[in-house]
C-alpha cells in the first residue's frame, strides 16, 4: 500500500493546477489524486474519493465562489481534511481570516517552489503555515488577547503543567524535561498537548512563546 499523502488541487486556471501538480510531484511522499476548477468539482471529488484526501490546496478567488464557503463544505464531508490556501491575495489582509475560517495555512502564489513544498509539509504535519512575518503578527495578536486573562488561565493549569511551562521557557527540550522530571517523553508530550488544548494554541511554537511570556510575568 502507498503511504503517499493524497492532495486535491482546486484552482479555476488549468495551467496553475498543472503547475502545482508538477511541483508536488517533486516530493515522492505526495500524490495529486484529483484537480478541480470549481467548488462543485471539489465537492464531487471529495464525496466520491476512494481514499481520504489528506490536503486540499485551494485558490481563494474561484470564478463562481470565494474559497471561504468551500472550506466549511469540505470539512463537513471530511472533518480531518487539511486546507492550504494558495492565492494572489495579500496575506496581510487575508491570512488571519482564512485561518479563522478553517484553513490550516496561507501562501501567496509569488513564493518559491521550495516554500510551497515547505508549506504543504507543515500543514500535513498538523501545524499552521503562514509566512514568518505574518506568523509573528498573529502570535503577538494571540498573546496580547491572552493578557487580560492570563492569571485565570494559569490558575487552571496543573502543577505538572506549570513546571513544564517553566522548563520550556528556560529553553529545555522535551527530552531534557523528561529526564529532569524523571518522566517519559510521552508524558511530557501529553502535558504539552493539554496546555495547547486549554489555550487553543495551534502549534508548539506558540506554546513555547506563551511559556516564555507567562513565566516572565506578562
Amino acid at each position: 500500500m502507498s503511504n503517499k499523502k493524497n492532495i486535491m488541487v482546486v484552482d479555476d486556471h488549468p495551467v496553475v493546477r498543472s503547475g502545482i501538480s508538477a511541483i508536488l510531484a517533486l516530493d515522492p511522499n505526495l500524490a495529486v489524486c484529483c484537480e478541480a476548477g470549481s467548488s462543485e468539482e471539489a465537492l464531487a471529488h471529495i464525496t466520491r474519493a476512494s481514499a481520504p484526501i489528506d490536503l486540499a490546496i485551494i485558490d481563494l478567488s474561484l470564478s463562481k465562489e470565494s474559497g471561504f464557503p468551500l472550506f466549511r463544505k469540505l470539512k463537513n464531508i471530511q472533518p480531518d481534511l487539511r486546507i492550504l490556501v494558495f492565492s494572489l491575495q495579500d496575506e496581510m489582509v487575508y491570512a488571519e481570516k482564512v485561518i479563522k475560517a478553517g484553513a490550516n495555512g496561507y501562501i501567496m502564489k509569488g513564493e518559491s517552489v521550495q516554500t510551497l513544498l515547505v508549506a504543504v509539509d507543515t500543514v500535513l504535519k498538523g501545524d499552521i503555515y503562514v509566512s514568518e512575518h505574518i506568523h509573528d503578527l498573529l502570535l503577538q495578536n494571540l498573546i496580547s488577547k491572552q493578557k487580560p486573562h492570563l492569571q485565570d488561565d494559569i490558575a487552571n493549569f496543573t502543577q505538572a503543567e506549570l513546571i513544564i511551562l517553566e522548563l520550556l521557557a528556560a529553553g529545555k527540550t522535551r527530552s531534557e524535561i523528561a529526564a529532569e522530571l524523571n518522566r517519559s517523553v510521552k508524558t511530557v508530550d501529553a502535558h504539552c498537548t493539554n496546555i495547547k488544548h486549554k489555550m487553543n494554541f495551534p502549534n508548539n511554537r506558540v506554546l513555547i512563546q506563551f511559556a516564555i511570556q507567562s513565566i516572565n510575568g506578562l
